[in-house]
Formats: structure tokens, C-alpha cells, sequence
């Protein structure tokens, strides 16, 4: 008899196709995150106002419609949640920190590969 369910060694071949050393890779219309926002904290002060900015970027993508979500944990460090993200597959992460502010800029980081730029 033969099953065309969905089975574990299916999704298991999904991961291998889709992934690199690093992770998982998604396609943007695929992830369920598309855009990953991680504010970077200054270490003079806990309030740069990184994390506004991410969150009012945040809300300016998802009214165009993209999935996008804030990583606002204080419990961990930015290089952890770089990484984090990248295990999970999202697409495209956006860094904000202090410099950034006062360049009225941020950092786009594909996950495909790797390559940054700044918007």
C-alpha cells in the first residue's frame, strides 16, 4: 500500500535541501519570519532607542505586508541572536544600533549569503 502522507524522513529531506552548514534557508515566501529586526544596545547607556526604531520599522513592514518580528530579549547578547536567526532560516535581518541611528541608517544582512549592506 502506498502513503503520500507528510513524514518525518519528507520534512527531514526538506531541511537537507534547504540548509548549509549554518542552518536552515529558507525562501522569503516560504519562512514564516521574513525580516528579523535585532536592536544593538549601546554598552554606555541601556537605552539608545534602537529598540523603538526596530519596533517602528517593524510596523512600517507589516502594514507592506512582510512578516517581520523584533528580537527584543535583554538576556541575550546580539551575536547570540545573530546566530539564533540564522539557525532558523530567516531571510533578511535588520541590526540597529547607536551608530546606525546617528547615520539614519541600518544594517541588512542576507541569510543566503551573508552578504551585508547598509539601507
Amino acid at each position: 500500500q502506498t502513503s503520500w502522507g507528510m513524514t518525518t524522513r519528507c520534512l527531514g529531506i526538506s531541511i537537507m535541501v534547504h540548509g548549509d552548514d549554518k542552518g536552515l534557508v529558507l525562501p522569503p515566501r516560504v519562512a514564516p519570519i521574513q525580516v528579523i529586526l535585532i536592536p544593538i544596545a549601546s554598552r554606555k547607556s541601556s537605552d539608545s532607542g534602537a529598540e523603538s526604531k526596530c519596533h517602528d520599522l517593524a510596523q512600517l513592514l507589516k502594514a507592506q505586508g512582510i512578516r517581520a518580528q523584533v528580537d527584543d530579549r535583554q538576556n541575550y547578547t546580539a551575536g547570540w541572536k545573530f546566530n539564533w536567526w540564522e539557525l532558523k532560516g530567516v531571510p533578511l535581518r535588520l541590526e540597529v544600533g547607536p551608530q546606525d541611528m546617528a547615520r539614519q541608517s541600518c544594517c541588512l544582512v542576507r541569510r543566503l549569503d551573508g552578504a551585508r549592506k547598509d539601507v
